[in-house]
């Protein structure tokens, strides 16, 4: 690819920004893999469907949720009613994101 601040087909400069840039998508300090959830978000379907048929389960276990990207952003979708719970548009802007898997330590497991 020709930079057009260097007229090279090498920019130092780029290459390290974007070197930098995939760290941070992954550095566990800026964001975190553990679960930080503070608010809980469900299918208001789901949830009202499980308290009429008195549902022997937690939401967490009946849930049934399709996460993925879309053009403006994230969005959450309920495959059991075929709803969204929540679509995010992230107004144009990149946001540093963890996608990592792996498991996190608590302080109490050694």
């Amino acid at each position: 690819m020709r930079h057009e601040h260097t007229g090279t087909d090498d920019c130092p400069a780029c290459e390290q920004a974007a070197k930098d840039a995939e760290e941070k998508i992954v550095d566990d300090s800026l964001v975190p893999n553990d679960n930080r959830i503070t608010s809980f978000l469900g299918c208001v379907m789901c949830i009202a469907e499980m308290r009429e048929k008195e549902i022997d389960m937690s939401y967490r276990e009946y849930a049934r949720l399709e996460i993925g990207f879309t053009k403006q952003g994230l969005q959450a979708i309920c495959v059991r009613h075929e709803v969204n719970v929540l679509h995010v548009d992230f107004e144009g802007h990149r946001h540093p994101a963890n996608t990592s898997a792996r498991k996190v330590l608590s302080e109490t497991t050694h």
